[in-house]
């Protein structure tokens, strides 16, 4: 009786679905991120097959700052080549004026999820983490700080090739942050991988991606967070980046070998990077 009295609204059509964007069609909703979507895009001109990530500013994200955030990464990703980096393949604006990016479709599993899911040894993620930071290097060298390293923005193929994604925050190293900016990127970026600069909404350097790569190598070495408690209100969490020292690795596990191996070198440069 209620669902004849009040009907179960059926889900609303995302509007842009089948819409093109320049030869792209979109086909699929696959994520969302701080100030846009991503979809799953085919090329639609015949001209040969190739599926694509298509990245759309969020609708109701349409002031001018985040547009030109937008913009800038864009920019951004059309100085990198590098073969951990997902390539940008095209962008332009929409039918309704609002900026896109197609970039290369990584077909895989998040760093974490990777490994775990294949039950990989300590040296077999020290090598794919090195792949990691190859790419940082690289943005680096290039005058480009990520600043919103994860272990979600970096996906692993089925074959173990590495590619770092999500250059939506990220800044050129002689770029001034504006109080516009600082504010907005200290809302987008993931607290529990921040840097204490990027938690005091103070300017950052190339140390405070190597913060955030030293916690996600803690994580991927120890199986836990270099943090005792992960499960914190934003404002806790700045008050935790900023006071609580971090133990070494070694010290997080209990299996007496991989105390061992974590022992020594590995202990040491995760400290330097943390």
């Amino acid at each position: 009786l209620a669902s004849l009295i009040d009907p179960p609204v059926p889900p609303a059509v995302d509007p842009v679905l089948g819409t093109l964007l320049g030869v792209w069609r979109i086909d699929q909703h696959l994520a969302s991120g701080g100030m846009g979507d991503v979809y799953l895009a085919h090329r639609a001109d015949d001209q040969f097959q190739k599926k694509a990530a298509a990245k759309l500013l969020r609708r109701g994200f349409h002031s001018e700052h985040l547009r030109r955030r937008f913009l800038a990464e864009r920019q951004i990703l059309a100085g990198l080549e590098h073969p951990n980096i997902a390539r940008l393949l095209d962008g332009g604006l929409s039918a309704d004026g609002m900026p896109f990016l197609i970039m290369e479709f990584v077909e895989g599993q998040p760093l974490g999820a990777y490994c775990e899911t294949r039950n990989l040894g300590l040296w077999a993620r020290l090598e794919i983490f090195r792949h990691v930071c190859a790419a940082v290097s690289y943005a680096h060298h290039n005058m480009v700080i990520h600043r919103d390293l994860k272990p979600s923005n970096v996906m692993v193929t089925a074959n173990g090739e590495v590619k770092l994604l999500d250059f939506g925050i990220a800044k050129l190293v002689d770029e001034q942050d504006g109080g516009e900016l600082t504010s907005t990127t200290s809302v987008m970026m993931t607290q529990r991988y921040a840097s204490p600069e990027q938690a005091q909404g103070r300017l950052v350097n190339a140390q405070s991606d190597v913060y955030s790569l030293g916690v996600m190598l803690f994580e991927l070495l120890s199986g836990r967070s270099p943090y005792s408690n992960t499960q914190r209100t934003v404002a806790e969490w700045f008050v935790a980046i900023q006071n609580e020292e971090c133990p070494p690795p070694s010290e997080a596990v209990q299996s007496p070998a991989l105390r061992k191996e974590l022992s020594g070198d590995l202990d040491l440069i995760i400290a330097k990077a943390l």
